[in-house]
């Protein structure tokens, strides 16, 4: 028996266990609420995800552009306010707001949750931010940035227009080291190990490799997409490329520098999700044609394709993996399909399990764990 066979049995074996034990009651496998951003709303809509119910929203004093999950917080960044407002996840309202210096468009957390980096991409401000106490640590400025991520160690930062990469300390922001990379990086995230980052030319359509302690550049990997969405799998030895181009994804490996695979992902391939072993499985959002394409990685094959709505830009899957979650952004619902049934390749038609009204134009969705 193959292994793909293998973990689709599981699976289903899994899955059967559970509905016996637990009938109808759906809270009780998926402890969790879904909080979604929308665009020109100044509040947060909230889907309970045991029971995939709306239940309410969380009004704030603007809108927010970003949502953000620190260990067990919830954030909303709001730049019209120049705030950052922690989430009162018990009562649903926000707290007392972290007021910043410019007007932040992005938050991102360190690994240890206790800080994060706040980040302006039209002034370039950049401040380092105390999630705890709302404290400004430290402050930079950068001329005209691109894409950011983070490490334990560093904050990496695209330069466009130098056509570069620059590495700041994550804690003190202080400019460590400057990057030339030959392309004009719009994306950009860290291997798992923190200790390469790789950067997406849209222009160029290349993948630019770059060693962080020695600033070297390792490897431009041309591709037949536009490189503007990443997603790693769970060891992260594997990364997944979405753009514009093909109606495909590339397959990278970070630690060998080298694209492995090009392969068909449905129509206009977009936002990405890996679902670990036992399916190891990559949920794909296919914005033009309103599916969502199921790959399995191992084989390199699609399994699976489901309709679930207009625009779909957000794809998830809820914490056991039973349920595939993806927010349409222009016919403004939350689709929910049941993993089994569309991997059960009898059926021919791929049902919804439920779809919740949410509103349209999502700009930002965050899953949490209830309590």
């Amino acid at each position: 028996m193959s292994d793909r066979v293998q973990r689709r049995t599981f699976l289903a074996a899994a899955a059967g266990a559970t509905l016996a034990a637990c009938g109808r009651k759906l809270a009780a496998r998926n402890a969790s609420s879904l909080y979604i951003a929308r665009k020109g709303q100044k509040s947060i809509a909230v889907v309970d995800l045991g029971e995939f119910l709306w239940s309410g929203k969380i009004e704030l004093p603007a809108v927010p552009s970003q949502l953000v999950r620190a260990g067990g917080q919830l954030f909303a960044v709001c730049p019209d306010a120049s705030a950052v407002f922690p989430i009162d996840l018990s009562t649903n309202q926000p707290k007392r707001a972290y007021r910043l210096p410019a007007p932040a468009a992005w938050l991102l957390p360190s690994e240890d949750n206790r800080r994060a980096v706040a980040v302006h991409p039209e002034s370039g401000q950049v401040v380092s931010l105390d999630l705890q106490t709302g404290a400004i640590l430290a402050k930079a400025l950068l001329s005209k940035p691109g894409a950011y991520d983070v490490s334990s160690d560093h904050l990496a930062v695209s330069l466009p227009e130098k056509k570069s990469i620059a590495f700041l300390d994550r804690n003190t922001l202080k400019t460590r080291s400057i990057v030339p990379v030959g392309i004009s990086t719009q994306t950009l995230r860290f291997r798992k190990d923190g200790q390469t980052v790789l950067a997406g030319g849209w222009q160029e359509r290349q993948i630019a490799t770059v060693s962080v302690d020695d600033g070297k550049l390792l490897a431009r990997l041309p591709l037949s997409i536009t490189p503007e969405r990443f997603c790693f799998n769970d060891d992260g030895g594997q990364m997944f490329v979405s753009g514009s181009g093909l109606d495909a994804i590339a397959i990278v490996n970070p630690y060998q520098n080298e694209v492995d695979q090009t392969i068909l992902a449905g129509r206009t391939p977009g936002d990405m999700v890996y679902a670990p072993d036992p399916l190891g499985l990559l949920l794909v959002a296919n914005r033009d044609s309103g599916d969502v394409t199921i790959i399995d990685i191992m084989t390199r094959r699609v399994e699976a394709s489901v309709h679930v709505g207009m625009q779909p830009a957000f794809v998830m899957m809820t914490p056991n993996q039973e349920f595939g979650l993806v927010i349409n952004r222009e016919s403004g619902d939350l689709s929910v399909f049941r993993m089994k049934t569309v991997l059960d390749h009898k059926n021919k038609v791929k049902p919804l399990f439920t779809a919740v009204r949410v509103g349209g134009d999502a700009t930002s969705a965050v899953m949490m764990p209830n309590g």
